[in-house]
Parts: structure tokens; sequence; C-alpha cells
């Protein structure tokens, strides 16, 4: 009796640990994960000037606070037939979050279609068109070109690949004149290589012409006027221009 008793404790005992297995299989789990916020930087670029106004509706764009993008430069009256505009300082800045390159810029004016005295006009005012030689530097200032008008609006896209970081600036001055007028500008000069076909850069198709990276005259150059550069005749009198420069730059 008694070794029976121990027996069917034991057979009792075993069957109660079968069921405790059957019922609750225990496994440990545990994971990892890796998360990654990306934003898109945002492509602002803004010009200013004294006196500049916002073309379209009426904004200062004295300075870059309002992020002009197209700004309407003070008019000019010619009353004799030599004359220059007054040099505005066209200041270029970048006012995004992601850096910039200028892709190529380009002169252009509707009048150069025109018959009559706009077009006359046009077709006797020069261009002379000075920047920093080191981007952003206004002590090296220095003559990119001073040609007749039609011929830089002719030269189409003109690759420049300056680049500027968010904050960074640029500037430009274009003096536009006819005649005597000591511009500073000195004789004619260009220093753009205009040959080559278009290229792709950027994502964008442009052409392979660019500043040539010589020595550029640093301005002002002396003497100051240029003998090339005629006096407007009669038929320019009553003339109006409206020419436009223009930047274009890529990220």
């Amino acid at each position: 009796m008694k070794l029976r008793s121990i027996a069917m404790t034991g057979v009792m005992g075993l069957a109660g640990l079968g069921l405790i297995g059957a019922g609750a299989h225990a496994v440990w789990t545990t994971s990892t994960s890796s998360a990654q916020t990306i934003t898109a930087g945002s492509m602002s670029v803004s010009v200013s000037a004294p006196g500049a106004t916002l073309t379209g509706p009426s904004t200062d764009c004295s300075t870059a606070s309002p992020k002009c993008a197209n700004i309407t430069l003070p008019s000019y009256a010619v009353t004799s037939s030599s004359y220059a505009t007054t040099p505005d300082l066209v200041t270029i800045t970048n006012t995004g979050t992601i850096s910039v390159d200028e892709v190529d810029i380009q002169l252009t004016d509707p009048a150069n279609a025109d018959n009559g005295q706009n077009q006359a006009l046009d077709n006797e005012t020069w261009a002379c068109f000075y920047a920093p030689s080191v981007t952003g530097d206004l002590s090296t200032m220095s003559v990119y070109a001073n040609v007749p008008m039609s011929t830089f609006e002719s030269w189409n896209q003109i690759v420049d690949y300056a680049n500027l970081a968010p904050g960074a600036t640029d500037y430009y001055y274009l003096v536009f004149y006819a005649g005597d007028a000591n511009t500073g500008c000195g004789g004619q000069f260009q220093d753009v290589n205009t040959a080559g076909p278009f290229t792709s850069w950027g994502g964008l198709s442009v052409p392979s012409a660019f500043w040539n990276n010589l020595t550029y005259p640093s301005y002002p150059v002396t003497p100051g006027d240029n003998s090339a550069a005629s006096s407007l005749s009669n038929d320019a009198q009553g003339g109006t221009i409206t020419p436009v420069l223009t930047f274009t730059f890529s990220a």
C-alpha cells in the first residue's frame, strides 16, 4: 500500500507538469528601428538697389528684406545726345536656406525689335557691366563688358557659375550711355567667349559661353570715356528703351 501510494503520487505529479507546459509557452522578443526626418531647403534669391521698387505692386526694394525677385530701378530721362545713366549698385542676396549657383545672365530689351526711335535708341546705346571679380567683394570691382547694348543682347545667355551660400551677396552695376560720357568704363572691352554648342549643366540647357576669367580692367578705367561710342542721332529722339538684366540660378 505504501509503495502504491507513492507511485500514484508520482503519476499525478507528472500529469500536472504536462498540463502546465501545454498551456504557457513563454517566448522573449525585442525589436529596433531607425527614423529619419528629411526636410527640403528653400531656394530664394532677392535683388535690391537704392530707390528700386518691385516690378508690379509698389514695394520698396531698397533692401533684401522684402525678398524682391524682380525690381524696377529709377527711370532716367535723356536730355542730350550724350548721356549716362546713374550707376545703381544692384545687390543680389541669397535669402533662401540652400546654396545657389549663378547659371547665366541675359540682357533683353523689347525695343530692339521695334522700328523707329525706340530701336534707334537701343542700337545707339552702349552698356557697361561691372561687378566684383571675387564674388561679393566690392573692392575687386572690374569691367566685364563695355559694348553696344545690341551686342550684349546678342550674347543671349552668358554662363557665370558664381556660388552664393545662404545669406551671401553679390553685386553689379549696369550703366547705359551714349557719346563721350565719362562712365569710368574706359574703351570698348569684352571678355566673353560666345563660341561653342549648348551644353547641359545642372539640369539646364545652357551655352558654353562664359566669362573667360582673364584679367579684367579694374573699375574705374582711366581714361574713363569711350571714343567708339557715338552720340545719339536724331533718329533716337523720343525713343524709349527698357533693358532688363536677368540672372538665372540653379541649386
